[in-house]
Parts: C-alpha cells; sequence; structure tokens
C-alpha cells in the first residue's frame, strides 16, 4: 500500500471524528459560579497583551497546575491538576501593567485572587461558542479584577528568556513600525495578536486572506531553509546544518506559543530535513497527516478547530487535490475547495474574490517577511535604519489593504451561503475524492490506450479536453451540493437574546425578523443575529417587523440597519407622532438613509405571503389615530401567523390594558369568522408577553387561545424577576407546554402546515 502512515492517520482521524460525534466530551459548567471571588494558585505558563473591547490594554496571564484554593463549596476543582488551565486578565495602567509582567515570570508559582467568569457556550445557531473554544486550548474558566497576593521562585529561565526575547522584538517592531504596521508584523512574525487593529482583522477576514496573519509553514520554511542554505553555504555539514536548522524552528515555535499550525510546520520541516539526511524521498501527505494525528492524539476536539482543519486542508488540498484538478484556474481553487465546508462550517460564507486576492498575496508574502525581517535586524541595532528598511513592509501591507478593500466593495464580495448538514459534507468530500482517484488510477490509463491505439496528438488532446470539462463540471456539482439550499414549510426561530425579544420566520423562502435587542447581550446584532441569518443562508431579510422601540426589542435591529445588512422592508407600529420615541425614530431615519420602505401596521391588516399570513391583532388605530396609552408596552405590535393549520400568537410586551383590548378583538374576529386560525382549533404556539410578566398572559387570554406550547424569551438571573412564578402557574393550569429560552437557548418550530416538530438548540 502506498503511504501507509498517511492512510492509517486518515483513518484514526474519521474514527475520532465519528467517536466525538457519538460521545461529546462533557463541558464543565462554571455559570453558577460567575462574579463570586476565588483564590488559587497556579504555575505561570504563558502570557499576551490585549486590547479589550474598551480599547484599553490588559495582560493576560495562563496557569496551569491549579493548586487548591479558597472557593465556594462544591467548587470543581480537578483531580488532575496538569491538565487544568485559568486565564487570569489584568487591567490597569501600562507602567503597572509591566511592572506585573516582570513579576510573574514564565513558570513560577503565584497565588491570586479574582471574580470569576465562565465562558459562555452557544446558545442560537451560529453563535461563536466560547466554551467549546477554550476547553479545546484546555482553559477552565477566566478570572477577571486580578489581584497578585504572592510570586514564588522556580521559573524556567529557559522559556522566560524566549518570552522576554518577544517582548523586545516587539518593543523593536513598535519602534520601527507604525502602530497599525507593528500590529500586522507582530502577529506575523511573533504570533502575538493581542496588538492587531480590529478594523483591520475584520477586513482580512472578509476579504479571505486572514490566513497571513497566522504563523505556517511559508514562515517556518522561509526561516528555516534559508538558515538551513546559509549554513550549507559556509560549508557545515549537512548533519550539522540540518539540526541547527531544525533546533531554530523549534525554538522559534516554542517562542510564538506552538499554536497548531506552527507544530504543523516545524514537524513537516523537520520531517523533510530528516529525509535529505537519510537520503529518502520526502512525501508531504505522510508528514502533515503523521503531525494531524500527533495533535489530535494530544487534544482530539482540534477537529472543532477552525484554524486546524484550515491548516491541514490547505496542505491536504496541495497534495491531494492540486494535482486532479485541471488548468491553471482549476489548481488555483484547490485550496478553497477543500477549505470550503470548513469556511462555511465556521463563518457560513465564501469570500469569493479570495481565490484571485490569494493568487497576489502569496506570492508577495516573501517579500513582507524578509522586510520585515530585515526591520528587526536593523532596527535592533540602530532605529532610523530599521525604520528605512521597514519601508518595504508598509508599502506591502498597505497594498494588500487597499487589494482587500476593492475586493470587499464589489458586488458578491461575501456569498452567505448558510452552514451545510453533515451529510451535505460528507458527499462533498466523497465527490472529491472520486475524483482524486479518477486522475491517480485512470486518467492516465485513458492517454496510454490512445497512444497505444496510434491516435494522433490532435485527437488525444481533444480527449484532454474533454476530460478536463467533466471534471470541471463533477466539481461544479460537488459545490453545488455543498451550498445550494432548498427550504420549504415554515421555521419559526426564538432566539436567545437575554432579557429581550428575537424571532425569525422563514416561509418557503420568505424571511421575516421579530424585533431582535436585549438589554443583557451587548452588540448583539453583531455577535447572535448576524451569525445566525448567516448560519441560516439568509443574506437578505425580506420584512424587518418592529412591536416597539424599547431597547431590549430593538438594539439589534439597529445594529442590523447601522451594519448595512440586506432588509427590505421593515414594518413599525402604527404610532401616534407625538409618542414616538427615540429609537423609533431612528429605525425611520436609517430606514429612509437605505432607500428601505416602511409599513405602519394597524389592527386587522394582514400580509399575505403564499400560504403564510400575518394578521394584526394589536394596536388599533381609530379615526386615523392610534390609541393612547400610558405605558407604551401596551400599543405592543400584535400578530396572528398562520400556515395551513400551524398558528401562533407573537405577543411583543403587550400586558394589561392592551391584552384586554386585544382580546376583545379576537372574540370578535373568531365570532364572525374572520380570524380561522382561531376560530377552528386552539393556538399552536404563544410567545408570552413581556417575558412573563404578572401582568400579562391573563387567564382570560389563556383561556380564549389554548396555546398548546408557550415560549418565554428572558434573560438568566435578570433583575426583573421574570418569568413571574404566577405567570408559569397559570400556564402549566392552562395545560401549556411551557418553553423557556434560558434553559432551551433557540427554540425552533418547523411545519409543513400539518404535522409540527420542535427542537429545543441546548437539547440536541
Amino acid at each position: 500500500m502506498r503511504r501507509p502512515v498517511c492512510f492509517a492517520s486518515l483513518i484514526v482521524a474519521a474514527v475520532v471524528f465519528l467517536f466525538l460525534r457519538a460521545f461529546p466530551v462533557q463541558q464543565l459548567s462554571y455559570e453558577k459560579y460567575d462574579g463570586q471571588v476565588i483564590f488559587l494558585t497556579g504555575r505561570v505558563t504563558s502570557k499576551e497583551y490585549r486590547r479589550n473591547a474598551a480599547g484599553t490594554w490588559t495582560l493576560a496571564v495562563a496557569l496551569k497546575e491549579i493548586g487548591t484554593g479558597e472557593a465556594p463549596d462544591g467548587f470543581p476543582f480537578p483531580q488532575d491538576h496538569a491538565e487544568y488551565r485559568v486565564l487570569c486578565v489584568l487591567e490597569s495602567e501600562a507602567e503597572q501593567l509591566r511592572q506585573t509582567d516582570e513579576r510573574t515570570a514564565i513558570g513560577s508559582r503565584i497565588r491570586v485572587c479574582g471574580t470569576l467568569r465562565s465562558f459562555p457556550k452557544a446558545t442560537n445557531p451560529g453563535e461563536f461558542d466560547s466554551r467549546l473554544y477554550y476547553q479545546i486550548l484546555q482553559t477552565e474558566f477566566r478570572l477577571l479584577h486580578i489581584r497578585i497576593l504572592g510570586t514564588t521562585q522556580g521559573a524556567d529561565p529557559f522559556a522566560d528568556r524566549l518570552y522576554r526575547l518577544k517582548r523586545g522584538l516587539c518593543a523593536v517592531l513598535d519602534r520601527c513600525c507604525t502602530q497599525r504596521d507593528a500590529g500586522v508584523l507582530k502577529a506575523m512574525l511573533l504570533g502575538e495578536k493581542g496588538f492587531l487593529d480590529t478594523d483591520l482583522k475584520d477586513l482580512y477576514s472578509q476579504a479571505g486572506i486572514v490566513h497571513i496573519l497566522a504563523i505556517s509553514g511559508l514562515h517556518i520554511t522561509l526561516l528555516g531553509m534559508g538558515l538551513f542554505r546559509i549554513l550549507r553555504k559556509i560549508r557545515l555539514p549537512l548533519p550539522a546544518a540540518a539540526a541547527a536548522a531544525v533546533t531554530a524552528m523549534v525554538l522559534y515555535g516554542l517562542m510564538t506559543g506552538m499554536g497548531g499550525s506552527v507544530f504543523r510546520a516545524v514537524f513537516m520541516f523537520g520531517m523533510r530535513l530528516t529525509a535529505r539526511l537519510l537520503g529518502r524521498t520526502y512525501d508531504l501527505l505522510t508528514a502533515v497527516t503523521l503531525a494531524g494525528l500527533l495533535l489530535l492524539l494530544s487534544q482530539p476536539l482540534y477537529l472543532y478547530h477552525s484554524g486546524f482543519l484550515f491548516s491541514f486542508g490547505a496542505v491536504l488540498s496541495i497534495g491531494l487535490l492540486l494535482p486532479a484538478l485541471p488548468g491553471k484556474a482549476g489548481r488555483a481553487c484547490a485550496v478553497p475547495l477543500v477549505n470550503l465546508p470548513v469556511y462555511l462550517s465556521f463563518y457560513y460564507t465564501f469570500p469569493l474574490y479570495s481565490i484571485l486576492l490569494n493568487l497576489a498575496v502569496i506570492p508577495l508574502m516573501s517579500l513582507l517577511m524578509v522586510s520585515a525581517l530585515a526591520a528587526l535586524a536593523a532596527g535592533s541595532l540602530w532605529i532610523p535604519a530599521g525604520r528605512a528598511a521597514g519601508l518595504g513592509a508598509h508599502a506591502l501591507l498597505y497594498c494588500f489593504e487597499s487589494l482587500c478593500r476593492l475586493t470587499s466593495s464589489l458586488p458578491g464580495s461575501s456569498l452567505i451561503l448558510g452552514k451545510p448538514y453533515t451529510p451535505e459534507m460528507i458527499l462533498y468530500f466523497a465527490m472529491l475524492v472520486l475524483l482524486v482517484l479518477f486522475s491517480e488510477r485512470f486518467e492516465g490509463k485513458i492517454y496510454d490506450g490512445l497512444r497505444r491505439g496510434g491516435r494522433d496528438l490532435r485527437a488525444d488532446r481533444r480527449m484532454r479536453r474533454r476530460i478536463a470539462a467533466a471534471k470541471t463540471a463533477w466539481t461544479a456539482l460537488a459545490v453545488a451540493v455543498l451550498t445550494l439550499r432548498f427550504s420549504g414549510g415554515l421555521t419559526v426561530s426564538f432566539l436567545d437574546v437575554g432579557q429581550g425579544d428575537g424571532i425569525y420566520i422563514e416561509s418557503d423562502g420568505f424571511r421575516i425578523t421579530i424585533d431582535g435587542g436585549s438589554s443583557s447581550k451587548t452588540q448583539l446584532g453583531k455577535y447572535q443575529l448576524m451569525p445566525f441569518l448567516k448560519c441560516r443562508a439568509a443574506g437578505t431579510v425580506d420584512l424587518a417587523v418592529l412591536t416597539h422601540d424599547d431597547s431590549d426589542h430593538c438594539s439589534g435591529l439597529i445594529s442590523l440597519l447601522e451594519s448595512g445588512y440586506r432588509i427590505r422592508q421593515v414594518a413599525l407600529p402604527f404610532v401616534a407622532e407625538n409618542l414616538k420615541g427615540e429609537n423609533y425614530r431612528k429605525i425611520e431615519q436609517l430606514a429612509a438613509q437605505r432607500g428601505i420602505p416602511v409599513l405602519y401596521l394597524q389592527r386587522g391588516e394582514k400580509l399575505e405571503r403564499g400560504r403564510l399570513t400575518l394578521c394584526v391583532l394589536h394596536p388599533a388605530v381609530k379615526d386615523g389615530k392610534a390609541e393612547a396609552y400610558e405605558d407604551l408596552n401596551e400599543s405592543s405590535l400584535t400578530l396572528l401567523l398562520t400556515y395551513g393549520r400551524f398558528s401562533a400568537v407573537l405577543t411583543g410586551d403587550l400586558e394589561k390594558e392592551g391584552e384586554e383590548e386585544c382580546l376583545r378583538f379576537i372574540r370578535e374576529e373568531s365570532a364572525a369568522g374572520s380570524l380561522p386560525g382561531l376560530a377552528s382549533h386552539p393556538v399552536d404556539v404563544l410567545k408570552v408577553g413581556h417575558h412573563g410578566s404578572k401582568n400579562a398572559t391573563s387567564e382570560a387570554f389563556l383561556e380564549a387561545l389554548e396555546p398548546s406550547f408557550a415560549v418565554i424569551s428572558c434573560g438568566k438571573n435578570n433583575r426583573y424577576g421574570h418569568p413571574d412564578p404566577t405567570v408559569t402557574e397559570r400556564l402549566e393550569e392552562s395545560g401549556a407546554r411551557i418553553l423557556d429560552t434560558r434553559e432551551s437557548g433557540e427554540i425552533e418550530f418547523r411545519t409543513d402546515g400539518e404535522r409540527l416538530k420542535v427542537t429545543e438548540f441546548l437539547q440536541k
């Protein structure tokens, strides 16, 4: 068998993947200890300067070998302290952080006191899972507002010197380059990503070249092979030159943190020189799969880490898929084709022009590295010389940024394709594997048969064109299998937005949002709403409905409008001009700026789209004037949604007088047969009013609707005490099944108009 190590490594990776799917790793939860002060001791393993959301600098100190400290009863201190890590975040003035940095040498043990903050898990589709990410890094929780109570000797001189060297090199870049350039070069050369400009990182990510910021095979090859060739030119024996180059790259990897991509690159570099030393042929596929196997044996959860998958996918694509693709254009697509499922699984989008952009950027990376290294070397001796040497790096980075801005401004720059299902990804990769097998085992035989049959060169060329066309069509079909979405029926999703409301409706491809706001989650639009919409391949929202303008219902909608997310129409409740709040007017203004038409809804109006009907139950408008209520919650837009036999009542923050008025209308219209979704059978779903406030969802309201499911949207430990115990008691007595976003996360109802399926995100 060719490449037995490669084959065995891939089999092990597949087994690990299937095992993790069947038996997910249990995650320890520290949520109930959030906000509590604990004391512990630990050994410093790494330190990194970061800039937090407020723009101030912090020092993140990672501890392992945690010693039992003072903590609440039942606190889960582990048996195996060696693998248990805690992230301590120190916030202070720059000088104080520097002094703390000096006191906490790598390898020393320190005693700290701080406020525990658990890493939140994802509670909605598309949301970033911080808990899983840090579990991969074997970090249990973080401590904020740190006080260092004491340090002990026993530092690791070797590791600490490497850290001090990195800090010194960072200082040289700071003095020789602009702050923006220095942030990029620190990430690219030293693995220090805490100095990156956030907007620039987002720009690189959207353009599809963020990978250049990670230390990978390009860096190791350029540095390691450069050193190796220099040593050979000065007549150093091959074994000594190879050993010196590999040792230098191992030290470089340790200095930069030895992440997954760095370990892969260093390991493959070592295998390459070892093969040369032994006079053997270096096999890229064997080297990369063996490196991946070693990483998976140390941490199987790397299979859920985007950086690991991107890194190994890129190398595997070069070794396997690239030779099978026809023409230069086809081969340029090898890496994007293999990494396409990774893009869609983690980011739900694909930067279309990244293929062309990488063709321009990657060849220039060697020049950028050389210029940056020259700036480091010259700047270490004389700062003006370092600044002059860094001009080339500045010009290249300016070129990269300009190209990113250009491609991001083009139509279709970011295709929102949604998250593919596992069977789709399996079929996609199976089709690529078949393409590779055909190229390796059959294509050559076809050409040999033509030549043995005496066919001329012209016929051979025609056959090559036909095979190339067939390969292209097969690849396009595989991409279609992965990316095409066929939506049918109705989906209603109640998102977990903390203390607030957010509903997403998709009916036969027509997409609606209702509200989308929170008073407990910051930047809801960026971190929950937009990722959810992209995950569902909702690149366009056809109708964005607002029930009322409290911030816990509209903060995310405002964020979507400000970000430029594609929204075709906005619907607002009809409100008297003098009662329009600040958020209401802001939404009107943003819609006007973007040319988005606005509907003003009032009782009795119906919006119909295929089998979907939205009927406005509240508020009422009399003689062209909206009814005035003391509390604006009473004028919340209330909707009856029907789809076939399925029905749902969505109430916003409706309560008290508004609920009574709405109920009066429901009874009148139901008696007249004007609301068939209510007259013919009980309501399937009721969105409980005002997050479960005691003044909402009265017995009379429940009696009239007879809901099968009652959905409560509120935040954990909210200061309002939602939901009120009297409301949950009324719901239980009504026979409704209560679903709460605090325990269920996103709650999804799917129906074809007859059958109904309910899915709770956290119960999957």
